[in-house]
């Protein structure tokens, strides 16, 4: 939806209305699996390039 706001004091209006409508709900998530696929990921990455790289395994 557009609002045209030709002076402040109807901004400040269209702020009160949108505000009314505009909100944020905080939650928590778990975000340990995440970070231990990517270190497993950096850990298979870096076998893979020394593997490659030096032919053995570090």
């Amino acid at each position: 939806r557009f609002y045209a706001a030709p002076d402040a004091q109807t901004l400040n209006d269209v702020y009160e209305e949108l505000g009314s409508r505009v909100g944020s709900v905080k939650e928590e998530r778990e975000i340990t699996a995440a970070f231990a696929a990517g270190g497993a990921l950096l850990l298979l990455a870096a076998g893979a390039a020394s593997a490659f790289l030096f032919g053995r395994l570090p």
